[in-house]
């Protein structure tokens, strides 16, 4: 059964979700959290979120607005954090692959979510200096 008050009050919650919860605070916390893990510096936490929010904004979209389309239409409100906590886990999963893809070869992630233009590039094209893997 749907939650009373229908699209009124489901567009709403995925609005702000999605445009203002995921990209002004979920997404950044996620990227200072991983680069004070693996170590980095904050100059190369800043570059790396740079070079990949906007391709993980997207696979953020992707997973999030059918989720939380379902969870806050169909799950008893009760049980929507919890509900959320565990697709969370398994997309940070995803996540993860996606931001560690030079090293855990994690680019399928992009591959799969976004198509061939979103992946990567390998740490060998990295180091022609152009990203295409062109030397030359």
């Amino acid at each position: 059964m749907p939650q009373s008050g229908g699209v009124r009050t489901l567009l709403p919650k995925i609005l702000l979700s999605q445009l203002l919860v995921n990209p002004l605070w979920y997404l950044p916390l996620f990227y200072a959290w991983t680069g004070a893990v693996l170590g980095h510096t904050q100059a190369q936490t800043l570059e790396k979120a740079r070079r990949e929010y906007w391709v993980t904004l997207k696979a953020t979209w992707l997973f999030f607005v059918p989720f939380n389309a379902v969870n806050f239409s169909l799950v008893p409100v009760h049980h929507q954090a919890a509900t959320n906590a565990v697709f969370s886990f398994f997309y940070l999963t995803t996540l993860s692959a996606i931001a560690n893809s030079e090293q855990s070869g994690g680019g399928w992630a992009l591959y799969l979510l976004l198509g061939p233009r979103a992946k990567p590039p390998t740490l060998d094209e990295t180091r022609t200096g152009d990203g295409c893997g062109v030397e030359g």
